[in-house]
């Protein structure tokens, strides 16, 4: 092979642009070159549309397109709008919710709680009972913790004591700054309800309905809220859920909710993020769809070429439209 035949034709290469010199000399007798600063913005427009596809295509998840998690990105829509099955129940999932999400400090108040059964560590532990039982401000309710803590602590001398309250003191003010899920302490108190084992049951039955992949079935959820109905009925105390003749119905609505959500959180996430690449794709299309239009006129071999990214739009457009808020 000759060096001659590895070049290009010098009629073949570029003069401005992808423009080449055969392209200008073929140019349509009556219609005049687009504008330059069109065409720059226009190319531009087109470089940027095929790095955003490839961004876009990069980011594309299989989980995406699965029937279980469209039927979540439903669900989460009704919770968010209240609306359809859920349109009452926002509240009482949100609660459920917050104690999956604060799980490991709900634990450790109360295993330092079991363990620490000395007469002055139970003061203190039910002098934050009282607290709580109070429904104060955030502000009052640590104000008053911090005035009284160094006065209980002046009667313990166990060093091992002294770190525990002070773990469950910053568990405490951790928890605080939610107001959710101080509300919810305030239940799990009021009630007297072992929280440890509470939390621990409820995680169990959304790994073990995970596992077992029935996370779309409601008729097997049903039954499953339905064998465990007076562990149920106490969740429904704790999350304010009131008892109606649908209510294990409604129990089976909130479990099914909140473990999609614990199995499709970073998909969800994920998802969010692929669709503000979609949503960037979709404003420079919307400049080279303008251009195309204002000047499909003018003489511009460009115009001619496949708009990157353009059936991933459609394929996930839906979403856009229907499934996300």
């Amino acid at each position: 092979m000759t060096l001659k035949t590895q070049e290009k034709n010098w009629w073949s290469l570029p003069l401005m642009g992808k423009t080449t010199l055969w392209e200008r000399i073929n140019q349509p007798v009556g219609k005049p070159a687009i504008p330059h600063d069109v065409l720059c913005l226009y190319q531009q427009s087109l470089a940027q549309g095929t790095l955003f596809a490839e961004a876009i295509r990069q980011r594309e998840q299989k989980e995406f397109t699965e029937a279980e998690f469209l039927s979540f990105l439903k669900m989460r829509n009704q919770v968010a709008r209240q609306t359809g099955e859920y349109k009452y129940l926002l509240q009482n999932i949100k609660l459920f919710a917050i104690g999956i999400q604060f799980k490991d400090l709900f634990l450790v108040l109360g295993e330092i709680e079991n363990r620490y059964q000395g007469l002055n560590e139970q003061h203190f532990f039910s002098f934050i009972d009282s607290l709580l039982l109070k429904n104060l401000s955030k502000k009052d309710f640590l104000t008053q913790i911090n005035e009284q803590f160094s006065d209980y602590m002046s009667f313990i001398h166990n060093s091992q004591s002294k770190n525990a309250l002070k773990s469950y003191k910053k568990a405490i003010e951790i928890l605080a700054e939610n107001e959710l899920a101080l509300h919810l302490l305030s239940n799990f108190k009021k009630r007297q309800i072992n929280y440890v084992i509470f939390l621990k049951k409820i995680i169990n039955s959304i790994n073990q309905l995970t596992e077992k992949k029935v996370l779309d079935n409601r008729v097997f959820l049903d039954v499953f809220v339905h064998r465990n109905s007076s562990f149920f009925k106490q969740v429904s105390h704790v999350i304010e859920l009131p008892i109606t003749n649908n209510y294990s119905h409604n129990i089976t609505l909130i479990l099914q909710y909140v473990a999609l959500n614990c199995k499709y959180r970073k998909d969800y996430l994920n998802l969010r993020e692929f669709l503000d690449l979609l949503n960037q794709w979709q404003k420079v299309h919307q400049i080279i769809v303008t251009i195309r239009d204002k000047y499909e006129q003018y003489y511009c071999p460009d115009f001619k070429q496949e708009i990157p990214g353009l059936n991933l739009y459609q394929k996930y457009s839906d979403y856009c439209r229907s499934l996300i808020n």
